[in-house]
């Protein structure tokens, strides 16, 4: 079976290489679902208790449910801040030079404003796939084809997937990489998305070079991911899923000095993924620390200003530009911050 490596038992792991490679990370250009608010919040009463008020004031003030599947936000770091942090933790832990690849959803704005530090220009981009969707990380491509994603999003005509995924592919510097595929993001039912999943693996296998083993997902999904892999002689990648403040809790050592480099190898079958320390904590307090960061003000925003129900701040779907509604809940967030 493909085995990651662990920091925390390999400590020594990096000095065999020469370069750290963070992928999958996300920047205040990104449109981020709040879909996890739920499902993380039912485990932690104070936590769910707040949810519920907030809840309540929504249908309140609207007259309808608040659907979690509307309500989106941005993060707090901009690109150049996102690709520092990553840079950072690799410069600074593992003693390496960096290479950081950002990919927000259906949007390179991030990687074109970060060429010039030398990042590649990549995309988390979303592919439908009846009744669910998954993302795939493109690394590395073309910007001009950007119109052309968004067109396959919305008509994903497996033809027209395949002739997408083969103009990516024939760029021998660029890397696609199925990310977080066993992840029911839309809870369609497990059955259901390991049908499609399965499904997506057999049309679009040869231009597929990687799957991602996702610094935000549980270990046990993480191992399977890699029997999977090994099933379909594909190679396991890192991808830390960055959306807060807390930085990538995976990256990839590679001997490559160039994210060029670095794509070759991985698509020859080469690939060492190292989990950081910070996957070893909590799940759960993982995600109140994200939580935390949604509700941080950055130099450039107020949180309240980052988070949306469809058009408009969500602020103002609840009658209250600083929601008192949910002053308890963020107290006790941010309280939490000092524990995390």
């Amino acid at each position: 079976m493909i085995q990651p490596l662990l920091h925390w038992t390999t400590p020594a792991a990096a000095r065999k290489f020469r370069t750290g490679v963070s992928l999958h990370s996300h920047t205040s250009l990104s449109r981020e679902t709040l879909m996890f608010v739920p499902r993380h919040t039912e485990h932690i009463p104070w936590l769910a208790t707040g949810v519920q008020k907030l809840e309540a004031r929504f249908r309140e003030c609207n007259g309808h449910e608040l659907d979690y599947r509307d309500v989106w936000w941005t993060p707090p770091l901009s690109p150049r801040e996102a690709f520092a942090l990553e840079r950072g933790q690799i410069e600074n832990t593992l003693g390496l030079p960096g290479l950081v690849s950002l990919t927000d959803h259906d949007d390179l704005s991030a990687g074109l404003a970060t060429r010039s530090l030398g990042a590649p220009v990549s995309v988390e981009w979303t592919l439908p796939l009846d009744p669910v969707f998954f993302h795939l990380g493109l690394h590395n491509i073309d910007p001009d084809l950007m119109p052309v994603l968004e067109s396959v999003t919305s008509d994903p005509q497996p033809d027209k997937v395949k002739e997408v995924l083969a103009s990516i592919h024939a760029n021998g510097s660029a890397l696609i990489v199925l990310n977080h595929p066993l992840w029911d993001e839309i809870r369609a039912g497990d059955s259901v998305h390991r049908e499609r999943f399965r499904q997506l693996l057999n049309r679009y296998r040869p231009w597929i070079h990687a799957l991602e083993l996702n610094a935000l997902r549980p270990w046990r999904e993480n191992l399977e991911v890699c029997e999977i892999a090994r099933g379909f002689n594909l190679p396991v990648i890192s991808g830390g899923d960055r959306h807060g403040m807390e930085p990538n809790a995976n990256v990839n050592l590679t001997e490559a000095d160039t994210f060029a480099e670095f794509a070759q190898e991985v698509r020859q079958g080469r690939s060492t993924v190292l989990f950081l320390n910070q996957y070893r904590k909590n799940i759960y307090m993982r995600m109140v620390r994200l939580m935390c960061d949604v509700l941080r003000d950055a130099p450039d925003s107020k949180w309240n200003d980052r988070i949306f129900y469809r058009s408009r701040r969500l602020s103002e779907c609840i009658g209250d530009s600083t929601p008192g509604v949910i002053g308890p809940f963020l107290a006790f967030v941010r309280a939490a911050e000092v524990f995390l």
